[in-house]
């Protein structure tokens, strides 16, 4: 797996966060990110999953984009429970928001439990 500078990658450390790297030191075999709503994170993340340069290959079903609910992914297309459906060269210019679904377990209150 060789990382860039302008990829996005989806941590599995955590709670599934999405990020894009703007620097990386190889030495180090750690890069330092921006997330995906433009805000700083200062600190350096080594475990990695699914680099892409597309935004979309790292969406999962259950994550959500914006306030839509992803329930399907069929080629690169990103298909939600409203109805809604966008392309993965579409995302960046379209979507504000990613919640991945880990992001939505560790966050949720669980009701009865």
């Amino acid at each position: 797996m060789e990382l860039k500078v302008g990829m996005y990658v989806r941590t599995n450390e955590g709670i599934g966060t999405i990020h894009k790297i703007v620097t990386f030191q190889d030495g180090r075999q750690a890069i330092y990110l921006v997330k995906f709503n433009k805000g700083h994170i200062k600190k350096w993340i080594t475990v990695l999953k699914e680099p892409s340069y597309k935004l979309g290959e790292l969406l999962e079903p259950g994550d959500f984009i914006d306030k839509h609910y992803i329930t399907e992914i069929k080629g690169t297309t990103i298909y939600t429970y409203s109805g809604w459906f966008i392309d993965f060269d579409d995302i960046e210019d379209c979507v504000d928001k990613v919640l991945t679904h880990e992001q939505f377990e560790n966050m949720a209150y669980k009701v009865g439990g």
